[in-house]
Order: C-alpha cells, then structure tokens, then sequence
C-alpha cells in the first residue's frame, strides 16, 4: 500500500509540473 501511495505522490507531482510549464 505503501508503494502505491508513493507512485500516487509521484504522478501528483508529476502533474503539477506538466500544468506549470503549461501555464508558462
């Protein structure tokens, strides 16, 4: 469970970086 959560974190991450260029 532990794994999934941190693979979750990862792509949130993940995320926010994708929208922040974006917005760049």
């Amino acid at each position: 469970m532990k794994k999934f959560y941190t693979k979750y974190r990862v792509l949130l991450i993940t995320l926010l970086v994708w929208i922040g260029g974006c917005q760049q």
